[in-house]
């Protein structure tokens, strides 16, 4: 057996990071994630204070004067986001190395004796979903930096759009496609709407995870002060700081997630107001044969066919989703009431598969919704234009 260093209570559980993992989630979240830490601020006012390092909310901006002009409220914007970057793929390197040396056995991170093997497998567990999260994190800065991109670019193509090269009259088969594009769009931010409920439980999720989390770290190192010269108790206490990272960054990463969601939908938006300009143009001044008007009703056919067998599979899934997650319910209530009590690793384990169930069922049950609303039953062209 290598020699094991006694690490002290809380050392290398990446404090620090915890109080980076916030960044600036979107407004309509901010209530909601302010609210929770609150709550976890009220519940444990001491160890929470100093696990979480936060001199402020996180995810709240900090008072600061307000710049001087749009230009420098975009630098200092795009300053933070970098700041923000750099701190996260530090985070990420930092976090991939302790995962490396927990599994490798090296440095700081030699399993002491007294230290099962479950634990070692459900804290290297913890680690990877950190790095999860962290990578999460990333993808959704760069998204949000595209999103403004295309917004941008939505905003600019509306402003200079005057009209259509051609002259008017237009075809209805011009009018057909700018339809579809709209009623498209329109689905897009209606999902992106349903998307932001589900976003709501999934916070108080949230609350309790990090609760939970909060009072395991807060025990873990109450026992290692308690016995300082237990490696053991040490090693327990910086696992369960890992495992209070991991599910701060998480946080993180669904709030940057729902951010970027919302950004997505404003691009929609304003993509949306040029369609409708343009549609509204070639509906003022429309011409058609029969042949124009058969070809629309072939089109809305073929539409509604391939949109029946999408809403039928979607719904196939939303179905199959429920059902798997009623019986891991049922399997989870049993696990919980069991004699002997089940390890907290197995707990932790049917926790997480319940909690991916219940977001599997929400995203299947959008995503079915979303194919029902865009039938071109609830708005024949053919007929309007008839």
């Amino acid at each position: 057996m290598r020699e094991a260093r006694a690490v002290k209570p809380g050392e290398d559980t990446a404090r620090g990071a915890l109080d980076r993992q916030s960044g600036m989630p979107n407004p309509r979240f901010r209530s909601l994630a302010a609210g929770l830490l609150l709550a976890l601020c009220a519940a444990q006012p001491g160890a929470l204070a100093q696990t979480l390092s936060f001199p402020a909310l996180p995810g709240l901006p900090k008072p600061a004067a307000a710049p001087a002009s749009a230009a420098a409220s975009a630098a200092t914007g795009a300053a933070a986001d970098d700041a923000l970057r750099a701190r996260l793929k530090q985070d990420l390197d930092d976090t991939r190395g302790l995962s490396a040396a927990l599994s490798g056995g090296t440095g700081g991170n030699v399993v002491p004796p007294g230290i099962t093997d479950e634990e070692v497998a459900l804290a290297g567990r913890r680690l990877v979903g950190w790095i999860f999260a962290l990578e999460g994190q990333l993808r959704s800065l760069d998204g949000l930096v595209r999103a403004q991109a295309d917004k941008d670019d939505a905003v600019a193509a509306n402003a200079a759009w005057t009209g259509f090269p051609d002259k008017p009259p237009y075809s209805i088969l011009r009018a057909e496609d700018l339809a579809q594009q709209v009623d498209a769009l329109k689905a897009r931010v209606e999902a992106a709407n349903v998307s932001r409920n589900v976003g709501g439980r999934e916070l108080e999720v949230m609350q309790q995870d990090m609760k939970r989390s909060a009072e395991a770290q807060r025990r873990a190192e109450e026992t290692a002060r308690a016995r300082p010269d237990d490696p053991a108790a040490a090693w327990r206490a910086r696992a369960a700081g890992w495992s209070a990272s991991a599910v701060a960054a998480s946080t993180a990463a669904i709030l940057r997630d729902k951010e970027l969601s919302d950004a997505k939908a404003e691009v929609d938006t304003e993509r949306l107001r040029l369609l409708e300009r343009q549609l509204k143009t070639v509906n003022e001044n429309l011409s058609f044969t029969e042949a124009d008007l058969q070809q629309v009703r072939r089109n809305e056919q073929a539409r509604e066919a391939r949109l029946d067998k999408a809403a039928a599979a979607a719904q196939t899934l939303a179905d199959q989703r429920s059902r798997e997650a009623a019986t891991a319910e049922r399997a989870l209530q049993a696990l919980r009431t069991a004699v002997p009590a089940p390890t907290p690793a197995r707990l932790d384990a049917a926790e997480a598969q319940m909690r991916a169930l219940n977001a599997a069922v929400d995203t299947a049950r959008r995503q079915s919704e979303s194919l029902a609303a865009q039938s071109p039953q609830s708005n024949p062209k053919a007929d309007a234009w008839e």
